[in-house]
């Protein structure tokens, strides 16, 4: 599916070698028009969506949080609602 991009940007759909070549896919010609299916489309989007979540939950294991920017960005929070509410 990801491969199939490259023919819906840069050539309206229409399969090309590079296509060909790179996925191996046998279902397609040289030149032809593809189209997808809402069933495929359903199917990527739910990909994509797991994909993101893995990476949004797994980032903190590859990169633990660091306390101090963490305690700054509160205190700014802080101190800008107390500027807005001194207002």
């Amino acid at each position: 599916m990801f491969l199939r991009r490259h023919i819906y940007k840069h050539n309206g759909g229409q399969v090309d070698q590079k296509y060909l070549d790179d996925s191996e896919d046998t279902s397609v010609k040289l030149g032809q028009a593809v189209r997808e299916s809402p069933d495929a489309i359903f199917r990527l989007t739910g990909l994509i969506l797991k994909i993101a979540r893995n990476l949004h939950d797994g980032f903190h294991e590859l990169f633990p949080p660091i306390a101090k920017p963490i305690e700054y960005h509160r205190g700014h929070r802080a101190r800008l609602e107390a500027y807005r509410k001194g207002r």
